[in-house]
């Protein structure tokens, strides 16, 4: 970017907690706590728009760009300007088109995950005690997912009941631990049956690391 005449500031890092912080649980509400150390959400700053001419260095021309698709989306990328030649040093030659596709196979698999866990027995016994364990109680609902999202987000968890009885039966019941250990399960068999892919995404993570280092080197 200095060589095109721009100066880039990127975003600062986001920190573990601020990536988790609003992420929903896969198996939806996990404990009435809120984080010991939860602050006020709030946006990072970006780099702010500085007009056509930045944009087009940082991102090339619009129209080449490269893109993979799984069997649910498509992604596509830019194919040049200096973000794309920032992420072809630390990847190499084609690195940009095989960490795209391979993004997106690992994306299919946890789809494909999912949908093994919701056919597998075990889970569907754990999620049927949890089922009978909140009707008791008088909640309806026929899995965490669908309670957790037929909550009130303007009101606390702790002021809303459904929400105390969905926690109460997922620890009477062993949900989370045996919900958590099947999707683990499911998750482990995928990648067995796809090893090359697992594999690739491991030698190109490691390729990355070695290109990082050695331009910290430099510097």
């Amino acid at each position: 970017m200095a060589q095109r005449g721009f100066r880039y500031e990127p975003a600062p890092a986001q920190t573990e907690t601020d990536s988790d912080e609003g992420c929903p649980a896969q198996f939806g509400i996990e404990t009435l706590d809120p984080p010991s150390n939860a602050v006020p959400p709030s946006a990072l700053p970006s780099e702010r728009p500085r007009g056509e001419a930045f944009t087009q260095a940082l991102y090339g021309d619009p129209k080449q760009r490269i893109s993979a698709r799984n069997k649910v989306i498509r992604v596509s990328r830019p194919a040049t300007g200096c973000l794309a030649e920032a992420q072809t040093r630390l990847l190499g030659p084609g690195g940009r088109q095989r960490d795209l596709t391979l993004r997106l196979q690992l994306d299919q698999g946890e789809r494909d995950a999912l949908q093994a866990l919701a056919r597998d027995p075990a889970y569907r016994r754990v999620t049927a005690r949890w089922r009978t364990c909140v009707q008791q109680a008088g909640v309806k609902a026929q899995d965490p997912q669908s309670l957790a999202a037929g909550l009130s987000p303007d009101q606390p968890l702790t002021a809303q009941p459904a929400a105390r009885v969905d926690v109460n039966c997922k620890q009477s019941t062993g949900y989370l631990r045996q919900a958590y250990g099947r999707l683990a399960a499911m998750q482990e068999r995928w990648l067995n049956a796809h090893r090359e892919t697992e594999n690739a995404w491991k030698v190109l993570r490691e390729r990355e690391a070695d290109a990082a280092a050695q331009v910290l080197d430099i510097r």
